[in-house]
């Protein structure tokens, strides 16, 4: 886990089958990560096709 302007950051990378399920799964699960008043100051995203890999 690397700190870069005074916030912790750090990547999960996936490798996956680009499925219509799989895509529709990670939007719930952003959504519902999102929701959760536990995770506020928290930011999550999925990127597809990420530019750079680590």
């Amino acid at each position: 886990m690397s700190r870069m302007g005074g916030k912790y950051r750090y990547k999960i990378l996936m490798k996956y089958k680009n499925s219509k399920a799989f895509r529709d799964a990670i939007a719930m699960l952003l959504s519902a990560f999102s929701s959760d008043k536990r995770f506020l100051s928290v930011t999550a995203y999925a990127d597809p096709n990420p530019d750079a890999i680590l």
